[in-house]
């Protein structure tokens, strides 16, 4: 009798189990097909997807402490197609209301003519390949309001770039005061995203779901649009990415060889790799913190301020920002005494 209730009882579960697949494969869902779903409903109804979600995702409003003027920070993923209607949306809605000043864009003189030149408006690679601050500009000139080109000069990036790659260089080879140094960095980088008083975003802002739903088509959009701006830096990248993920399959697998064998050569050449993978890996992420983020944050927020000193007490100066700059660049301006 108990190994009749046992089996019935896995016939039963056996049969749920049936049925609840049953549905999955009648219905043709799945998680993969809901998420491909909702990317095409942002991509084609972006603007009514953004009316249904919390309007105050992805948007922090402040005061600049020195002119006590209204900022509105609009922190965006680029390219995806909710950051893109949630920018045209908060510039139009100032901009009917009267109140807009200016909006500051996240690009340079040199980057916003290359990208009218290669995205012109109404073209067809801008429909494919449109993205929040060319849409932004688009409607603050529709409305004859300013628009200011607030990023560091993409020459003097490059520079910055070199210039902190040779300095990691030399200070990795440096034990002592130059490992010293790269702490230093990563500490000023980490503790100076957020301040206690100022406000920001929050992890809930990336984790919108209507953002996250419009993912897929940021993560094609943003590589075709770099390979198409900087094609022989699009392929060297993936050349070294490819590489590293080569070679560090076939250290590890001479490394499982070498143990076996206990070939001692072997397993220097797969310590020595490990190591200069490990340095790339800080030369990056170091360029990236210091100079694609801390940097331009600085250079971004005196955009904003030099705007603010030539908005009216009623008006509000909007910023179009990477979601990685909104909380450094919230915290710059929120700071009374500052150079």
């Amino acid at each position: 009798q108990e190994r009749r209730g046992t089996m019935a009882g896995g016939c039963r579960t056996r049969a749920a189990g049936k049925k609840k697949g049953d549905i999955w494969s009648r219905t043709g869902t799945g998680p993969r097909a809901l998420w491909a779903v909702a990317a095409a409903a942002i991509a084609l109804f972006p603007d009514l997807c953004v009316q249904t979600c919390r309007a105050e995702r992805q948007i922090l409003r402040l005061t600049e402490a020195q002119t006590r003027r209204k900022v509105v920070l609009v922190g965006t993923m680029h390219f995806n197609p909710t950051s893109i209607a949630k920018a045209k949306k908060t510039v139009k809605e100032l901009a009917e209301k009267k109140q807009l000043s200016s909006v500051v864009i996240e690009l340079c003189d040199t980057r916003w003519k290359n990208m009218e030149k290669r995205y012109p408006k109404g073209s067809v690679r801008r429909r494919l390949l449109n993205n929040e601050m060319q849409a932004a500009g688009d409607v603050a000139s529709d409305y004859g309001v300013n628009v200011v080109l607030g990023d560091s000069p993409i020459a003097e990036i490059l520079n910055q770039i070199k210039s902190k790659a040779r300095q990691t260089m030399i200070d990795i080879i440096s034990p002592i005061n130059g490992w010293k140094s790269i702490l230093e960095d990563f500490r000023a980088f980490l503790t100076r995203r957020k301040g206690k008083n100022t406000p920001g975003l929050s992890p809930l802002d990336l984790l919108d779901p209507i953002l996250l739903a419009g993912l897929p088509i940021t993560l094609m959009r943003y590589p075709a649009a770099f390979a198409l701006k900087a094609p022989i830096r699009a392929v060297a990248l993936g050349t070294l990415v490819y590489a590293l993920n080569t070679f560090s399959e076939s250290a590890f697998a001479t490394g499982v060889s070498a143990e076996a064998s206990e070939n001692l050569r072997v397993n220097l050449f797969a310590t020595v790799f490990s190591i200069v993978s490990l340095g790339i890996y800080v030369l990056l992420a170091r360029i990236m913190a210091i100079v694609l983020l801390m940097e331009r944050d600085k250079y971004l927020a005196n955009s904003i301020l030099q705007s603010c000193k030539d908005c009216k007490e009623d008006e509000v100066v909007v910023a179009i920002l990477g979601m990685a700059h909104v909380n450094g660049v919230a915290q710059i301006l929120s700071q009374h005494n500052r150079a």
